[in-house]
């Protein structure tokens, strides 16, 4: 969700046929939803100047974040307790620091990063219930 392209696409990163199309989801999954939504009137440069926006399933935040460039107020929810924590650690601390399996019993120190361009204040998180 955080990685730049170099820790996204890993190994495969200087490969011709490398898939980068698929990065910047996030990034590009919240215009799509500005671009179709009427409660975010856009103001100069995209500037978010109203409306909300509600992430169902939001991990650890990605999306939520990058709604918030597009969306006064962004609420993102999830049923998992582990990831709402993890994203509400990355809205107070801006990052969070994580172990990765690489490969066997491997493992590598990360540190995912909300963009500096994101104003965090404009997310929230929450743990929904189950109801199936």
């Amino acid at each position: 969700h955080f990685g730049g392209e170099d820790d996204v696409l890993g190994p495969f990163a200087d490969a011709a046929d490398a898939p980068r199309a698929a990065l910047r989801f996030h990034a590009r999954l919240a215009d799509m939803c500005a671009r179709h939504a009427k409660s975010a009137k856009l103001g100069k440069l995209g500037a978010p100047v109203a409306g909300l926006a509600l992430d169902v399933g939001c991990a650890v935040g990605g999306a939520s974040f990058e709604l918030s460039r597009r969306f006064r107020r962004v609420v993102g929810a999830d049923d998992s307790k582990a990831c709402v924590a993890a994203a509400s650690l990355m809205k107070h601390r801006g990052r969070l620091r994580y172990a990765a399996r690489a490969e066997g019993d491997i493992a590598e120190k990360l540190e995912a990063i909300v963009p500096a361009h994101v104003d965090r204040e404009r997310v929230d998180f929450r743990v929904v219930a189950d109801v199936s």
